[in-house]
């Protein structure tokens, strides 16, 4: 493991931030700047209790998928993506309305 990150309200472990553009050519500092996008959808992950999903725009204007949870006061980055056409079509339609 390595050294917890704390940037503004995120956080996020160092060694798994390194992994993660290794694989996904997306850093966690990207990542947490698509959690201050004022358009994020987030949802609950239907696959980890205490985990949520988030789909906006990065500052590098890339739609991308995040995962985070709670941490105390900070929002802790657990995995980014570019986001998958299904994904980002369900960022880019708008909701049903209920009538």
């Amino acid at each position: 493991m390595g050294r917890t990150i704390a940037e503004g309200p995120y956080e996020w472990d160092s060694a798994k931030d390194r992994a993660n553009q290794r694989k996904h050519n997306v850093s966690f500092v990207e990542a947490a700047s698509v959690l201050l996008h004022r358009d994020v959808k987030i949802i609950e992950n239907p696959t980890a209790e205490g985990r949520f999903v988030a789909i906006g725009y990065s500052r590098r204007g890339r739609i991308l998928t995040v995962v985070h949870e709670a941490r105390g006061e900070r929002e802790r980055v657990i995995s980014a993506w570019r986001s998958t056409r299904a994904e980002r079509q369900r960022y880019l339609t708008p909701e049903a309305e209920e009538g």
